[in-house]
């Protein structure tokens, strides 16, 4: 009732229809609404509704749609913000005599193209509830609307906007590349497997993208591949660089597709190294992975890799430091125990069982050593 209440009859002493944008505080959450005041352009009776849109500036100057993290405030078709008021059918040359709120929105639930200080666009359209534009991205024809009105609102985004993120995306699977053409030469022979690894994961990442997207990302990913085992080749790949550009721009789950990329490698040749699993180690302490979850990372690969004692540094991969005491590392190796005995019985018979049955008998071996 509260809206439909101050919709007056009036003619052209109402004003022109006109937008703008005023702080809400809704259930002690800071929003902004979106008001509007002044006779609407409707001639004849019709039924009418305002759709509310958020546009943003791009780093060219162009306009890029706002996305919504919540469900009720976006597109049919995508995630860009948008609200729809049905006002209801009204006679003809009515309008709001008083700022009315049509729309509201919280930027901590939306994302721009970019972070840092913004320019929002609030684009309004009156239109015909019975003959609604399509509205897509937050743009639409405006000839479809019956009247469009937009006020620019200037806010400071603290996190980073999607189009960023895909550009730190697609740079940190590069990086990750470099790392995994490390881990592949840490024994001077880059192996033909190490390398159908790296081709086939490079292929899978791109798999989702356009046609025009697959062939930027195969040109900047080669590149990323071509580089790092030159500079690899001649000693001058910097691991700790590497890392920290990951560190910068990466996220947690971008980090741990990193480390799987790069046990996958490990992994690729049916051999497991001690310089290996020493460098995915490193690699793991230079990007402050949490060793719990590397470890879980690497047992991915393990499952899938028959593990006997001439392919593989035991010692090494289990974790074991050269300057524990016995008791220290026989606990450890316990627990090493415990953990692939459950995950054993947790399998169905097959290869994966019969591998995680092979590493048992190798933490038994090794436990010899140390009684």
């Amino acid at each position: 009732m509260g809206f439909f209440s101050a919709l007056f009859g009036g003619g052209s002493s109402l004003g022109d229809l006109q937008i703008r944008v005023v702080e809400k505080q809704l259930d002690e959450v800071s929003g902004y609404e979106v008001q509007c005041k002044g006779l609407m352009p409707v001639y004849t009776q019709k039924t009418v509704g305002f759709i509310t849109s958020i546009i943003c500036k791009d780093e060219k100057g162009e306009w890029s749609p706002v996305l919504s993290m919540l469900d009720f405030n976006q597109e049919d078709s995508s995630s860009a913000y948008q609200t729809i008021l049905d006002v209801g059918e009204i006679p003809g040359s009515v309008g709001y005599e008083n700022w009315v709120g049509i729309a509201i929105f919280f930027p901590d639930m939306l994302q721009a193209s970019y972070g840092g200080n913004q320019t929002l666009g609030i684009v309004v359209r009156l239109v015909d509830m019975n003959d609604m534009p399509l509205v897509f991205l937050g743009f639409a024809p405006r000839s479809e609307s019956i009247w469009t009105e937009s006020v620019n609102f200037e806010y400071n985004f603290d996190e980073k906007g999607y189009k960023e993120e895909q550009v730190d995306k697609d740079e940190s699977r590069a990086l990750s590349i470099k790392l995994g053409v490390a881990v592949a030469l840490v024994d001077d022979d880059f192996d033909d497997t190490e390398g159908a690894v790296l081709k086939k994961w490079i292929k899978k990442i791109i798999a989702p993208y356009s046609d025009d997207k697959q062939e930027e990302l195969k040109e900047l990913y080669n590149k990323a591949l071509k580089e790092s085992y030159k500079l690899e080749k001649s000693g001058n790949l910097d691991l700790e660089d590497i890392c920290n550009k990951m560190n910068k721009i990466a996220d947690k789950a971008q980090k741990h597709e990193a480390l799987e990329l790069v046990n996958e490698v490990m992994a690729a040749d049916s051999k497991i190294l001690e310089s290996e699993t020493k460098l995915i180690n490193y690699i793991c302490e230079l990007l402050n992975i949490d060793s719990v979850e590397a470890e879980k990372i690497r047992d991915k690969q393990l499952i899938k890799l028959k593990p006997t004692t001439g392919n593989i540094d035991v010692e090494s991969l289990l974790g074991l430091d050269p300057t524990w005491s016995n008791s220290k590392i026989l606990g450890h190796l316990g627990k090493e125990f415990t953990k692939w005995n459950g995950r054993m019985n947790s399998l169905q018979d097959g290869e994966e069982k019969d591998n995680a049955q092979q590493m048992l008998d190798l933490i038994g071996e090794t436990r010899k050593k140390y009684v």
